[in-house]
Formats: structure tokens, sequence, C-alpha cells
């Protein structure tokens, strides 16, 4: 090649490179305002009113003792059970948790009780704080791509397909530690190929921080912490195997340091986990539910559901199946072509993250590996893959291909086949995700949400809202309805019982709705005299569920006695 061909390959390369970076900034800009919009538009849902409940100070024990009577209570005394009280502390909010849910470690519910101490307790306040962590991420996955990969052209990928990957997006948005927890597996992971890189002491001293407060933001995290270990055992051993690629590989025998940081990061975790030992049997019944048998076809088909909804937000129906096949060539070519560290790395921490819950949903039954937000270091693992692959083979062949004058026009024309199809690839996944993050933001409710439990929220509150003294009755769910009460006014009442209470409805209220009302006390109501008319079908739930709202009247020979 002459000099003025090899000075206009450079030039293509530069302006490559500098069009990439600013489309990769343009994307992590409105990465950002997605991430910033609508935050109290969705629905709180359940699993937040589990967050605010925590916060509040208070248990479930104490709101069910204390609402579910049979009295009647105004809206003020449900939300109670949502806001800090002047006579709780954090103390208190430690207590709940240690009490009835001490599978969560409390490093999320600690620092956003002290966020919405400064800062308020509305929804917009307390989301934005999972905001500010997401954002955080980003620094974060900068560095962990500079450590794997020597060009800087994939860690811009990976700010790319990180910023408007609907997965975060919605997390990102969610008031619980999902968003946490994806910054201590991007901090840990990166401080621990820094640690590996530098050999300080001091810096595995900060790796062994990183662990700690992964540890205490999810449990799960210890397959993270695993997957670290997986890949220095693999290294090393790729290492002692192949001499010649001794030099480009990570320093070997890092072992010794790993396992005194890993044993130093779980010492502070040993308080927690007497208490969680202490209070096991809560612990299995919060959890209980991924040990319920799923059928392997049913596990099958959530996986591939999942394949759609963590890549690019949404189900694809059949085409999940040719998303999934699409991503496992990925990271097959990811795994040939990637500098061999880079590969061990990511594909061990997809890796350990899904087969430790898929195996034993295999073996052992349950649907563990179905919980998308279980598997948030796996689906990082494979953004990792892709974001290298689409780095090179989009932004490297082009520029090899145009150089190889001397190759066959066969040979080339495959490798320009190859470029458009990835450069496909990538379009497709950027732009269906940054469409699938449009549409979310506009939505009410979307899967994270859980739409079978949520969906009703907003029809149900507003047919309620319509009454001029209206009166709810309920006897099942409480969480859901703490959950629904953000969208009620403040002027309903209520009047909550637990079975086998019986209830004398109260007078002077119409009209008067029963809510998520088991068939018991449909029938006790019935037999009192009363007539139930059917006002909400929710067509989204289970069948046994879908009745959400029945409105009573007394029947007009009917007398009630009080």
């Amino acid at each position: 090649m002459t000099e003025q061909g090899k000075f206009s390959l450079k030039q293509q390369r530069r302006n490559r490179s500098a069009w990439w970076r600013y489309g990769a900034i343009a994307l992590l800009l409105l990465g950002i305002a997605l991430r910033l919009y609508h935050l109290d538009y969705k629905v709180y849902w359940l699993d937040e009113a589990y967050t605010s409940l925590r916060l509040s100070g208070h248990t479930r024990a104490e709101f069910e003792q204390t609402v579910f009577t049979g009295d009647v209570v105004d809206w003020v005394t449900l939300q109670r059970y949502q806001h800090p009280s002047p006579d709780k502390t954090l103390g208190d909010t430690l207590h709940s948790i240690a009490a009835e849910e001490p599978q969560l470690t409390p490093l999320y519910f600690v620092l956003t009780y002290g966020w919405i101490t400064l800062f308020g307790h509305s929804i917009t306040a307390i989301r934005s704080l999972a905001v500010l962590f997401s954002l955080l991420a980003f620094p974060c996955l900068w560095w962990l791509c500079r450590e794997l990969f020597p060009a800087p052209k994939t860690a811009w990928m990976a700010i790319a397909i990180f910023a408007v990957a609907p997965l975060h997006l919605l997390y990102a948005q969610e008031a619980r530690p999902y968003s946490l927890w994806t910054l201590t597996i991007l901090l840990s992971s990166a401080t621990f190929l820094w640690a590996i890189r530098t050999k300080a002491p001091w810096h595995w001293a900060i790796y062994a921080l990183t662990v700690s407060l992964g540890l205490y933001t999810q449990l799960l995290f210890a397959l993270v912490a695993i997957a670290h270990g997986l890949y220095l055992f693999l290294i090393c051993r790729h290492s002692t195997s192949n001499p010649q690629s001794a030099q480009s590989a990570r320093p070997a025998h890092p072992t010794v340091p790993y396992l005194l940081a890993t044993l130093t990061a779980c010492l502070p975790l040993v308080p927690w986990l007497a208490i969680l030992t202490s209070n096991l049997d809560q612990a299995q019944a919060r959890i209980s539910s991924l040990d319920e048998s799923s059928s392997l076809s049913a596990v099958f088909n959530q996986w591939l559901v999942n394949t759609g909804r963590g890549l690019l937000g949404v189900d694809l129906g059949p085409v999940n199946l040719l998303l999934l096949v699409g991503v496992g060539y990925a990271l097959l070519v990811f795994y040939r072509t990637a500098p061999r560290p880079a590969a061990l790395f990511v594909l061990s921490l997809a890796g350990v993250s899904f087969l430790s819950l898929a195996v034993p949903d295999l073996l052992l039954g349950g649907d563990r590996s179905t919980r998308i937000r279980y598997l948030i270091p796996a689906y990082l693992g494979v953004q990792l893959a892709l974001a290298h692959v689409f780095s090179t083979q989009v932004l490297t062949i082009a520029s090899s291909t145009a150089s190889s004058n001397g190759s066959s026009n066969a040979r080339s024309n495959l490798g320009l086949r190859r470029q458009r199809g990835w450069q496909l690839g990538l379009a497709l996944l950027l732009s269906v995700s940054l469409g699938v993050g449009l549409i979310s933001a506009q939505s009410r409710v979307w899967w994270n949400k859980s739409v079978p439990r949520s969906s009703y929220y907003l029809p149900v509150s507003s047919i309620i809202n319509q009454g001029d003294r209206p009166l709810v009755i309920s006897d099942r769910r409480p969480i859901d309805l703490l959950a629904l009460s953000y969208w009620l006014d403040d002027d309903i009442k209520f009047q909550l019982i637990f079975p086998p209470q019986t209830l004398a409805v109260a007078p002077d209220f119409a009209p008067i709705f029963l809510l998520n009302a088991s068939n018991r006390l449909k029938k006790n109501l019935a037999q009192q005299g009363y007539d139930l008319t059917l006002r909400y079908t929710d067509d989204n739930a289970p069948k046994a569920e879908r009745d959400r709202l029945w409105q009573l009247s007394l029947k007009s020979n009917a007398t009630i006695e009080r």
C-alpha cells in the first residue's frame, strides 16, 4: 500500500472512531434523560410498597394487626405505613427487615432512609436514588471495559448499549436495590481486575470493600465473587498451559490476595448472617415461591421471554428463539476474537450467575432462573460481550477489508457481507432498545411491575374515586392494598378483615366496593342480604384472581342486623 493509501486508511479510521464517539455520547445523553423522565409516572407497585413499609419502620405484622380489625379506617391510616414515622428510627427499619425479610441485606434501605430524610418521601424522591445509582454505573462500566479491552471503542460501545438498554432503564426507576446491585457488580469487577494488574495490597483492600458492599446489597452478589474466583483459576491455568500468552495475560497467581480479600469482605456480613439464621423460617416463607414446581417447558419458555425482555425490553414471541440463537453466535464470536483474559472474565460472570440458578431449577424444580432481576450479572456479561463483538466487527472489519487490496474479490465481498450483517444487528439492538425505552417511559405499567399484579391499580382506583362516600372492603393482599392506595383519593374509607373474622358492613357509605375478596367473604355477604355486581375484570391476572372489584347493594327485601 502506498503512503497516500496508508494515510487515507488512518484518516478513515479516525473519522469512524470520532463518529462513533459522538453517537455513543448522544445515546448516553438520551439514556440519562430517560432515567430522569416521568419518575413518578409508573405505578408504585407491590415490591416498592414493601420498600416504603420497611422505610416507615413498621412491620407487615403491625400493619395487619392495626388495620385489619373490621373497623373503618381512612386513607391516612394506610399511608402511615408508607411514610417515615416521627417515632420510628433507622433501627426500626433494620428491625423490620430482620424480622420479616432477613434474606434482604440492608445497604439499599439504609442509604434510602438517609436519602428520604434529606429529600422527602415522595415517589419521585425515593426513586431518584435508584436513578443516581444507575448514573454512577456509567463510569464504572467504562473503567471495567478499559481493564478488559485494549481499545476504547469497546468502552464507547458498552456505554451506548447500557445507556438505552430497557432492562437498566426500568430498574433505574424502581425503588428497589437492583440499580445499586448493578453498580456494585461493575465497580467490584473493575476493582478486581485493577488489583490483579497492579498487584498493590491496598487495591485488594478496596476490592474487599466493594465485595462487602455488594453482599450487603444483595446476597446473590456472592455469585459475582465466585465468578471472579473462577476467572482467576481459568486465567492462571491458561497462562500455565500457554507460555507464549503469559506476557499478554493477566499476572499469574493472585489467588492468595483474592482469597484474603474475599474472606475479609465476608467478615462484616457475619452479623447479618446470624440474623438470617435466627429468622430462617421467615426468609424461607418469603422466597418459597421460588421452589414452586414448574414444568421444564415453562422454564424454557420463560428463558426465551427473558431473552427478549433482558436485551430489548420486550417479549418478541417466536422471535425470542431467533434472538437467542443470534446472541449465542455472538458469544461464540466473542470467545474466538476477544483477548483470552477478557473472554474468560466475561463468560465466567455470565455463566456462573445463570447456571447457579438454572441448574437447581432443572434438577430440583423451581423458577429461580426465570426471575430476570436475579440475572443482572448474566445480562451485564452478555452486554459486555456484544459491545466487544460489535465494536470489532462493525468498526474494524471495514478498514481491514479496505486495506486488503491483494485479496480476492470473493473474500472481500464476504467480509463486507459479514460487516453489513453486524451493522444491521447493532442498528436493530440500539433502535429497538431506544424505541422500547421511549414507549415504556410513556406507560403506567411495564413487565418489571408485574402486569398480572399491578395493571388493575389505575382502572380500579378510577372506579372507586368516582363514588361520593365510597367504602372499600377487603380480606386479602394487604400490601397490594398499600400499593393501590397511592392512586386512591384521600377521602376513601376502608373496612378490612382477615378470615375467620366476620364482617358487619359499616352504615352510611355508598357505594360499597369489595376488592380482591375471598370466596368466603363474598359468600358471607351474600348470606347477609347483599347483591354483588362485578365492576372490574382483570384479564391480565390469573383466572382465579380476575374478578378484582365488586360493588355491594342491599337486596330490597333484606334487613341488616347491627
